[in-house]
C-alpha cells in the first residue's frame, strides 16, 4: 500500500493516508518490519521513494516520521510536555508547521509523551492543537499535519473516519474501507467500533451493511467482529 502511494506524485494528502497509518498509528516495531519489507520487495527503501515522489514540505515531515524509531512504553515527562506544548504553540502561531523542532517533536516522542503534551497544550492555550494548526490556513501541510495529530491521538477517530468517508457519495473506496478494516481488525476494532456512532450517528456495521453485499460484506463484517 505504501508504494501504491508513493508510485507517482499526486496532489493532495489523501494517498498519503497510509504512510501517516504506518508511522503514527502503529507500533515502532511494525514500522521497522514495513521498512525492512518494502527495501525487500522493492530494491529501494521507502524513504528513497519519498524523497523521489513527495515535494517540501510534506517530505521532510515524511521522511522524519517513517524514520523514527519511538520508545514504546508509557514514560511521561510533564515538564516536558509543557515545554514542548509552548513550543508547538510557539510554530503554530508563526504558521511555521513544519519547523524543525515542531518535526522532532511529533517524530521522536513515545505516544504517551504526545498525548500528554497535546493535553498539556490544550490546558495552556484554551483550545485543541488541531484546531490551531486549521487556523494556520488551508493547504496539504495543514491537513497532513493534523492527519499526524490525529493518528497519534485518537488512531480510532481517524480510521472511523476513513471508514466513513469510503462509504458516503457515490461509489465505495473499497481500498480505503479494505485498509481500515483490514489493518486494524486486531488492533482497535472494538473501539473504532465505539467511537463510529458517536461521530456518525450510525453503526459501523449498518454503514459497512448499506453500502456492500455477499461474500465481501461477510468477509469486513466477520473482521469487525459482527459476523461468526
Amino acid at each position: 500500500m505504501a508504494k501504491e502511494a508513493l508510485k507517482k506524485s499526486k496532489s493532495g494528502v489523501k494517498h498519503l493516508q497510509v504512510i501517516v497509518e504506518i508511522s503514527c498509528a502503529s507500533s515502532p516495531y511494525h514500522l521497522a518490519a514495513v521498512r525492512q519489507a518494502y527495501c525487500a520487495l522493492f530494491d529501494c527503501s521507502i524513504e528513497e521513494d519519498i524523497t523521489a515522489v513527495v515535494s517540501m514540505p510534506l517530505r521532510k515531515v515524511l521522511l522524519r516520521l517513517v524514520s523514527s524509531f519511538r520508545y514504546d512504553k508509557e514514560l511521561l515527562d510533564i515538564e516536558a510536555a509543557a515545554s514542548e506544548a509552548n513550543q508547538l504553540h510557539e510554530a503554530i502561531k508563526a504558521k511555521q508547521l513544519d519547523h524543525d523542532q515542531v518535526v522532532h517533536i511529533l517524530a521522536t516522542r513515545n505516544f504517551f509523551q504526545l498525548k500528554a503534551t497535546f493535553e498539556r497544550y490544550e490546558q495552556m492555550h484554551g483550545s485543541p492543537i488541531d484546531e490551531d494548526i486549521s487556523s494556520v490556513g488551508k493547504g496539504d501541510l495543514v491537513s497532513l499535519m493534523k492527519m499526524v495529530i490525529l493518528c497519534i491521538r485518537c488512531p480510532e477517530r481517524h480510521f472511523a473516519e476513513v471508514i466513513r468517508t469510503s462509504i458516503v457519495g457515490f461509489g465505495t473506496d473499497e481500498a480505503a474501507l479494505n485498509r481500515a478494516i483490514i489493518t486494524r481488525a486486531e488492533v482497535d476494532m472494538k473501539l473504532i467500533k465505539e467511537v463510529y456512532p458517536i461521530m456518525y450517528k450510525n453503526t459501523l456495521e449498518d454503514d459497512v451493511i448499506g453500502d456492500t453485499s455477499g461474500d465481501y460484506q461477510d468477509f469486513l463484517l466477520t473482521l469487525t467482529g459482527s459476523k461468526f
